[in-house]
């Protein structure tokens, strides 16, 4: 949806691929897209070899596509289609479950994942206590640490050098775009930051960009009102244990043959079932008394 918007905008400095095909409608259970391969290779591939002034250039380059892209607004968050954002950001459930979705606004992004921040406060070593009143001050105290949504711009929220296709001193295409939707404004710097896929190189690269796009926000500034905010609030979450019907109603495959003697499962998501989210236990590995 987003490749179509921004080909029917007529983009000028954001780089797509050429084509992009969808096949299956929506509400199928099994739909492709097919794209043409952009030329060149991931900016991680040549980052390190790259002289000062080719980094500024790259750098220049996403620096004018994120403008470009930032110059579409929303009033709440949401997909290009007007549906719900599904949570990449905190709320993520084990791939390939997505239960919850990034609220229209930031008080709907806490109710939504509210029970399981309660249980993941309750399972947290930091707080140590089980008293709801302490667990709902800590809660609220988490909600307005949590930075504002508005502006929701259009953000890609997966950029990095992995995405970045590159040739000749040239960006051919920035690509995969399923996570893209109009996010609030922080979630596309905070994504380049924390999704580097473990490339410290990446950091040269975004600190030029949001030095230009954010310049009255520097990363120790960042660090201390977006990145440190939203790190507790995900780490509450990973505090509570989350259950699916699809981590036990699976179908185990027995071995396929003598000369490939390797069995599977099939998830029950696999044979259009209905999927559950739940909240298991209150499991601590503390102890008070240590």
């Amino acid at each position: 949806m987003v490749y179509q918007f921004l080909k029917e905008q007529g983009t000028q400095n954001i780089p797509l691929v050429k084509e992009m095909h969808q096949y299956g409608k929506p509400g199928d259970p099994f739909q492709f897209t097919v794209m043409s391969r952009a030329k060149g290779v991931p900016l991680h591939n040549i980052w390190k070899g790259l002289s000062p002034e080719e980094k500024q250039g790259y750098a220049q380059q996403v620096t004018a596509a994120l403008r470009e892209l930032r110059q579409h607004t929303s009033p709440v968050a949401r997909r290009i289609d007007g549906s719900p954002l599904m949570d990449y950001i905190i709320g993520q459930c084990a791939p390939p479950s997505m239960c919850k979705q990034v609220g229209k606004t930031k008080e709907e992004w806490f109710d939504g994942m509210a029970e399981e921040l309660r249980v993941g406060l309750s399972n947290s070593e930091k707080l140590n206590s089980d008293d709801k009143d302490v667990i709902e001050a800590k809660l609220q105290e988490l909600k307005d640490n949590f930075p504002d949504g508005g502006p929701y711009v259009l953000t890609h929220a997966d950029l990095n050098f992995g995405n970045i296709m590159v040739h000749d001193g040239n960006i051919e295409a920035i690509i995969d775009w399923e996570s893209s939707g109009y996010y609030p404004w922080w979630v596309e710097r905070w994504a380049s930051y924390v999704r580097t896929l473990r490339c410290e190189d990446s950091d040269e690269l975004f600190d030029i960009v949001w030095a230009e796009l954010d310049p009255d926000l520097d990363i120790e500034q960042f660090v201390s009102k977006i990145l440190d905010p939203v790190e507790n609030v995900i780490s509450t979450w990973r505090c509570c244990p989350i259950a699916h019907t699809e981590s036990h109603d699976i179908w185990m495959r027995p071995a396929w043959c003598e000369c490939k003697p390797i069995g599977g499962l099939i998830r029950r998501k696999e044979w259009d079932s209905e999927l559950k989210h739940s909240i298991g236990p209150q499991r601590k590995t503390w102890s008070r008394d240590r």
